[in-house]
């Protein structure tokens, strides 16, 4: 009995772990931080949230500008584009484009997006 009971709190543990874990790895990533070392991030699944700042696309393919606050980044997408005020989390890979001396492009292509969350200041006080 008390071996089953081991067992029991055991995999409960292990469960509880597995789910810190995952909700870590969700936890967005300031983009500040990805910005401030380009290289570490490259190639690697990040996550941001943060207000769409300004959008552009062409023939089924675009881009968009993510603001959290601590910084901006673009956001390269095959999906549609969300409006320009909305609140957005994006999943998705990181690309250092290019660094050259202190100047760097790193973009985050677009893999799951969260909903679309209009801020009041760009809806003149509604959210919808």
């Amino acid at each position: 009995m008390k071996m089953w009971w081991a067992a029991l709190v055991a995999l409960i543990v292990i469960l509880a772990l597995i789910f810190v874990f995952y909700r870590l790895a969700l936890r967005p990533t300031p983009i500040e931080r990805i910005l401030e070392d380009p290289r570490a991030f490259d190639e690697r699944i990040v996550s941001v949230k943060g207000e769409v700042k300004r959008s552009l696309g062409l023939l089924g393919f675009g881009g968009y500008e993510v603001d959290d606050g601590t910084g901006r980044i673009t956001v390269v997408t095959d999906a549609g584009l969300p409006p320009s005020g909305a609140e957005v989390t994006v999943r998705g890979i990181a690309k250092n484009a290019y660094t050259i001396g202190d100047k760097s492009l790193t973009v985050i292509i677009e893999k799951r997006r969260g909903g679309h969350r209009l801020l009041k200041h760009a809806t003149s006080g509604r959210a919808d």
